[in-house]
């Protein structure tokens, strides 16, 4: 089945996500590339040119404010917009790493509508291109 159309079928975006914060030495870089491709593994479309755009919208009448994100394709008009929550931080002294709960879902091109007329969310004031 087509990578595109299964998102779409099952309306969401299977993932597990590593943020990894730190600097690397210019001569290791080619190791920690192959090494994220190990782990990774080779998924359909890896390597193909992207260009997404990104906007940040945040609640602050709840404290801490609720801040989402929704993301399109630049590049590719049928494939659906996402919609991503990334929840709060949570450490625990038995772990060496931070937890987030993330919530990442296929949506319409109505999302930036809806988030701000129907909820009440503001966009916040810078947008990003990534590509």
């Amino acid at each position: 089945m087509d990578p595109l159309l299964k998102i779409a079928t099952f309306n969401s975006i299977p993932n597990q996500e590593y943020a990894l914060y730190g600097s690397v030495l210019e001569s290791q870089v080619d190791t920690l590339l192959h090494r994220l491709k190990g782990l990774c593994g080779t998924l359909p479309g890896n390597g193909d040119p992207f260009e997404d755009h990104y906007i940040s919208y945040s609640f602050k009448h709840v404290s801490p404010p609720i801040v989402v994100r929704t993301a399109r394709s630049l590049i590719q008009n049928v494939v659906p917009w996402k919609f991503q929550y990334y929840g709060t931080e949570q450490s625990d002294s038995n772990r060496s790493v931070t937890q987030r709960q993330i919530i990442d879902a296929c949506c319409s091109v109505k999302i930036p509508t809806f988030l701000q007329e129907g909820l009440g969310f503001h966009a916040m004031k810078w947008e990003t291109k990534t590509g």
